[in-house]
């Protein structure tokens, strides 16, 4: 839902209060909007979503559904895209990779600074014609601001 979508957003961006007004049932202010690839719009300007590309590619994925911490690391040698750059758990398993038309953004959003640690968020979902399911997954990247 929307709102557990904002929780996501307030826990990557460390908007406690928010946060915790959703957990209380008191938030009433405004909830992300839904994009067209199933993602949700940022509500923070200092926050992108990126949805994982290769997730249903990889082993056992679905052993790191939900919000798990990830870190986007630079893979020079792949043999496909020098640029790529792949998404791994704290256990070095590889979930999927940052969409090769993004790598310079969000080389960009990290100030180049690898490996990038930030939350993802990985959900199981079935295709509502012909119920085969399969896996989505959103890394939320916070933008390094100078100095940072």
């Amino acid at each position: 839902t929307a709102q557990m979508e904002l929780m996501h957003q307030a826990a990557a961006v460390g908007d406690d209060a928010t946060y915790q007004s959703i957990l209380d049932n008191k938030y009433s202010g405004p909830l992300p909007e839904l994009r067209s690839d199933g993602g949700y719009l940022s509500m923070y300007d200092n926050l992108r979503i990126m949805s994982i590309k290769g997730i249903n590619y990889c082993t056992n994925i679905d052993k790191y559904q939900g919000r798990i911490m990830v870190a986007l690391v630079p893979e020079p040698k792949n043999e496909f895209d020098p640029d790529a750059i792949k998404i791994v758990a704290e256990d070095s398993h590889r979930l999927g990779y940052i969409p090769s038309n993004q790598t310079n953004y969000v080389r960009s959003l990290t100030g180049n600074t690898f490996p990038y640690h930030c939350r993802c968020y990985i959900t199981e979902k079935e295709d509502e014609r012909d119920g085969h399911k399969f896996y989505c997954g959103y890394v939320y990247i916070v933008r390094k601001g100078k100095g940072e």
